[in-house]
Formats: C-alpha cells, structure tokens, sequence
C-alpha cells in the first residue's frame, strides 16, 4: 500500500501525468497532502530567487514558483494540505479505536 501511496504522491508520477481514471486515488493520499505542503513551506509564499552553483550555466528550478508550477502544485493550498493530514490523523484514530473496542467486546 505504501508503495502506491508512494506512485501516486508526485515523488514518481506527477499530477498531470497521472490517468484520469486513477487521479481519484491522489485525493486518498496522505503523501500527497505531506509532498504539497513540505514543498510550499519550502518553496512557496513568495520565496526569492535560489542560488545555484557556479559551475553550471544555466539553473532551471532556480526560481521557486517554476518549480512548484512543474510540480504542479498551487501556491494556496498550504492549509489546505495541513487540515487535510489533520482529518486522516483523527479519521484513521477513530476507526482504530472504534475498531479495538468491537473486538474487545466481543471477545469478553
């Protein structure tokens, strides 16, 4: 499962890459959301420009809102993002708990 939670996060497969019949499964990762929302508080809110080594002639992801656009990756969905690794936090507890009482009750 985590192997195509990885696929499907951005790290291999980007969003506009992805076949539209499988883009429902990105909305079910929590990757995602945690790849979105480290590379906006790296990236985002209008960082300057990075510097590159001077060895090389030319730097393509030397300004951040490039590389957050061929990510494919808006610029104000950090909360979003936030609220919804919040969700699967609290959602993935209550089903564990909900799930550990009911077995508890049975087996007494």
């Amino acid at each position: 499962m985590i192997a195509v939670f990885l696929l499907f996060a951005g790290f291999v497969v980007f969003a506009s890459h992805m076949p539209v019949f499988l883009a429902w499964i990105r909305h079910l990762n929590y990757m995602r959301y945690t790849f979105e929302g480290l590379s906006l508080a790296v990236y985002g809110y209008g960082r300057g420009k990075l510097e590159c080594p001077s060895t090389e002639i030319y730097c393509h992801l030397r300004v951040p809102s490039l590389a957050l656009q061929e990510l494919g990756i808006e610029d104000k969905r950090f909360w979003i993002d936030v609220f919804a690794i919040f969700f699967m936090i609290v959602f993935t507890r209550a089903i564990a708990y909900v799930t550990l009482r009911k077995k508890l009750s049975s087996s007494i």
